[in-house]
């Protein structure tokens, strides 16, 4: 893998501010560590401390604690910088641990706008609602859902729609109008920077170019 420097900062470019949110294992540190590592944003010794016993950790590039690598979950929150061509970012990955929540108004509180995950083969769970009305009642209006782990229900266009119509149901309740649906793999990079084959009937952009737009 080739090892690439982050890109220079400008003074002149905007710097917006965004909280990963989800339940614990939906998959957040590894999307995270994903857009860090293929947008360059990390520094050589930094990506050199992602290799595990099993090669790139992905999750280890916000997962910093040794309880935290342990355990397999984020505990606190975590702050990490990247870069896009079009921005600059300030990221938070919020706790998606039901004892952790607390930790995780922090990082609703901060941002200008939210990434929730969601499992596409375990669904919408009861800390998915709870991270939602938290966003909401931290004013977050704006919400991009990163429909994850597409791969382990075979790119299902129809298990995505069944997701995003129980989304839309909760989102009303809850009074959350500006949303934006993308089928992604963290895991494996579909759909992250890049469009994905494997997902051709979705003609949507990927979640960089939403986070972008």
């Amino acid at each position: 893998m080739a090892i690439l420097e982050p890109p220079a900062k400008s003074a002149h470019r905007e710097t917006v501010r965004l909280c990963f949110m989800g339940s614990v294992d939906d998959g957040k540190s590894t999307l995270i560590g994903r857009m860090l590592v293929d947008t360059g944003s990390l520094h050589s010794d930094s990506l050199k401390s992602l290799i595990g016993p099993n090669g790139i950790e992905l999750s280890w590039a916000t997962d910093g604690l040794a309880s935290e690598r342990e355990q397999g979950i984020t505990i606190d929150i975590a702050y990490r910088h990247f870069s896009s061509s079009q921005r600059d970012y300030l990221l938070a990955d919020a706790p998606g641990h039901t004892a952790h929540t607390r930790n995780m108004v922090t990082g609703a509180s901060f941002a200008d706008f939210g990434v929730v995950l969601i499992d596409a083969a375990r669904g919408v769970t009861e800390q998915t609602v709870r991270h939602l009305a938290i966003a909401e009642f931290c004013g977050m209006k704006q919400i991009v859902f990163a429909i994850n782990k597409m791969d382990l229900v075979n790119y299902s266009s129809v298990r995505f729609s069944e997701i995003n119509e129980r989304l839309a149901t909760i989102c009303k309740t809850l009074n959350v109008t500006q949303t934006v649906y993308i089928p992604v793999s963290g895991l494996l990079g579909e759909n992250v920077l890049r469009r994905s084959s494997h997902l051709a009937w979705f003609d949507g952009p990927s979640l960089l170019e939403t986070i972008d737009s």
